[in-house]
């Protein structure tokens, strides 16, 4: 019986030894597969982490580009209104310009200009708009110049002994406005 309790506890050992090893192959295989999901969880995590990312970003140019967009097209609109405005003003000057020739004062004006030019030098040239003809006898001036370049009003006076040029031209005046207008900064 010896042989047969030996038998059995040879078995015993070979059994208790195989359901260990049976055990540590089942522990294994569960530390492999909860690593592999793990991993693969990781990586999941990962690629919709770099996803969200990547459309976060891609949202936030859009955005950006909607607004650079929008910003260009007021800008457009604001610079159409301001080149609007400018014709408006420009027109309006005009008219009143005209209206101002009409009237004594026109005239008295343009006859102080040249008055104070010939305290220069008697000897000056004149420069008037073509519209402006009939002040030419009252200048009492050699050298008067009719020009069609559009003065629109007042007068260029030229003093050549002191090398003078004295603009008084509406044109000149109303050309600095218009520049003076168009220099407004706006802040975007």
């Amino acid at each position: 019986m010896d042989i047969n309790r030996k038998l059995e506890h040879m078995t015993h050992t070979v059994l208790n030894d195989a359901l260990r090893k049976r055990h540590e192959i089942i522990e294994k295989s569960k530390k492999v597969v909860e690593d592999a999901l793990k991993e693969a969880e990781i990586r999941a995590l990962k690629a919709s982490y770099e996803k969200i990312q990547e459309e976060t970003h891609k949202s936030q140019r859009e955005k950006q580009e909607k607004i650079s967009n929008a910003s260009i097209e007021a800008k457009k609109q604001l610079i159409k209104r301001r080149d609007e405005l400018e014709q408006q003003i420009v027109e309006n000057v005009t008219k009143r310009i005209y209206e101002y020739k009409k009237s004594g004062e026109y005239k008295n004006w343009v006859l102080g200009l040249v008055n104070e030019a010939k305290k220069l030098d008697e000897n000056i040239i004149v420069y008037l708009d073509k519209s402006d003809e009939g002040l030419m006898d009252d200048l009492g001036v050699k050298n008067v110049v009719l020009c069609d370049e559009g003065f629109i009003g007042g007068a260029r006076i030229c003093v050549p002994s002191k090398n003078y040029v004295i603009d008084h031209t509406y044109m000149r005046a109303l050309n600095e406005q218009i520049e003076n207008f168009n220099a407004l900064r706006i802040d975007w």
